[in-house]
């Protein structure tokens, strides 16, 4: 019987350390809940005054039969706004065609039944990207819909937002957002409010509720790997049961009939080269062709 490794503390502790506000473990952990940090940092990325009412991490949005989506970050404000946060260490997961996804799965979770299309509150998709995805060496790329005659905005209230991790220059406010989402020791984290959060979870209290969610996330993913492999196993042995039939049924019928052997091949659903094998075995030479 397989037995599941749990992750010990000071495992724990090393990879703690390690940790940065992109890293999905530490990242689910850190916002959830967090609706002051989420608006401060909002502020910063937006330049606009909100109010942040509920912060929650790992949402998942199904549609049924549909492709489902979980969001990294997902936070409302008092006016009931949604501000989707996405952290994207490899590139392929912040492809425009994704945000697009994103952008209209909020919109479909979002309006009931029987209400009008100009009821749909403003959505924000905000991906933080490890690398500079829209290669053009901005800090942060706003991306609106405009009418291409006018150069007018179309004004549908959906917004995308890439913010490039790749950016250098820590003068600006987004610059210094940019390095703390980046940076794993807290002393070195330029805001003070992102700083003392990460302490609390690394250095202190939090640490507790951070060991839980990341050795449970750690054994989930181990106990998956195992139901995988039994599941993998069973297949083949299913298969290999099956192919055992079919040779036995082949057998038979070498035994008991002068059927040829294209014949009993295409009946046991085996190879002819795996029947003439068997009937080497089993009948006279001059009759197995």
């Amino acid at each position: 019987m397989l037995k599941i490794q749990f992750m010990n503390y000071q495992k724990f502790e090393q990879k703690l350390q390690q940790y940065r506000l992109i890293d999905d473990d530490f990242m689910s952990v850190f916002f959830d809940g967090q609706n002051e940090i989420m608006e401060f940092i909002l502020k910063i990325i937006l330049n606009k005054k909100l109010k942040v009412t509920q912060t929650k991490t790992q949402t998942e949005i199904n549609k049924l039969g549909k492709r489902s989506v979980r969001l990294d970050i997902l936070a409302t404000d008092a006016d009931g706004n949604l501000y989707n946060i996405e952290m994207q260490r490899a590139d392929k997961g912040a492809i425009p065609k994704r945000a697009r996804f994103i952008s209209a799965m909020l919109d479909s979770d979002l309006l009931e039944k029987g209400k009008d299309f100009s009821d749909l509150s403003e959505t924000y998709v905000i991906f933080f990207t490890e690398n500079d995805v829209l290669k053009s060496g901005l800090p942060i790329y706003n991306i609106e819909r405009i009418i291409t005659q006018t150069g007018k905005f179309f004004g549908d209230d959906s917004h995308i937002i890439y913010i490039n991790g790749a950016y250098k220059n820590y003068d600006s406010e987004i610059g210094k957002l940019i390095f703390d989402f980046l940076c794993r020791d807290p002393e070195q984290i330029k805001n003070q409010e992102i700083a003392e959060l990460t302490r609390f979870f690394k250095n202190g209290k939090g640490k507790t509720t951070m060991f839980q969610k990341v050795s449970s996330a750690y054994e989930d993913g181990i106990a998956e790997g195992i139901a995988k492999g039994k599941a993998e196993g069973k297949a083949e042995g299913k298969a290999e049961g099956k192919a055992e039939e079919r040779t036995n049924f082949a057998t038979r019928l070498l035994k008991a009939t002068a059927m040829s052997i294209s014949e009993i091949a295409a009946l046991a659903n085996l190879a002819f080269e795996q029947v003439e094998e068997l009937a080497k075995q089993i009948r006279k030479p001059q009759t197995a062709n």
